[in-house]
């Protein structure tokens, strides 16, 4: 009997437009809110969405107007913030059985995104804000696949 895993690990498939860059833009004077979630690509279609996988995460390099609560990642961003911030991000998923991390850029300086001499992983994200009850997107902020697992077509046993 052959599973669709990808079908039966991907909790939403959303129809949200999906970004990547190799940095997040954070906008001054507003409170920027990030999610982080684990994501599902199918090898086969490039098709991405959300899995309802529980992860914890920890961070590293948050410049201090950031706070983090769970998988939440906010703040407002003071007006005269001017820099690249190179964020690690650690992952681990609830049974331990995956575990990683990813080093992201956040910038203040939405007049240089793709420039600049810090480098970090391409992400991939969804703007707005997942919410994992009702399965839909809220406005405002970012959703970030962290990490972006790869999901197809497996025989099962």
């Amino acid at each position: 009997m052959r599973l669709l895993i990808f079908a039966a690990l991907l909790a939403v498939t959303l129809s949200s437009q999906v970004y990547q860059a190799t940095r997040l833009v954070l906008d001054r004077n507003l409170k920027n809110t990030l999610r982080f979630v684990v994501g599902a690509m199918d090898s086969r279609n490039s098709a991405v969405g959300i899995l309802k996988e529980s992860y914890s995460y920890s961070f590293k390099g948050l410049p201090s107007f950031l706070r983090v609560n769970g998988e939440v990642v906010e703040g407002v961003v003071p007006a005269n913030c001017n820099g690249d911030f190179a964020v690690t991000i650690v992952y681990r998923s609830a049974r331990s059985t995956h575990s990683g991390s990813e080093t992201y850029i956040f910038t203040c300086q939405p007049q240089a995104v793709g420039k600049g001499n810090k480098k970090g992983n391409v992400l991939t994200y969804f703007k707005g804000i997942y919410d994992g009850n009702s399965g839909l997107m809220q406005a405002g902020g970012y959703t970030v696949l962290t990490p972006l697992l790869q999901a197809g077509v497996a025989n099962a046993s």
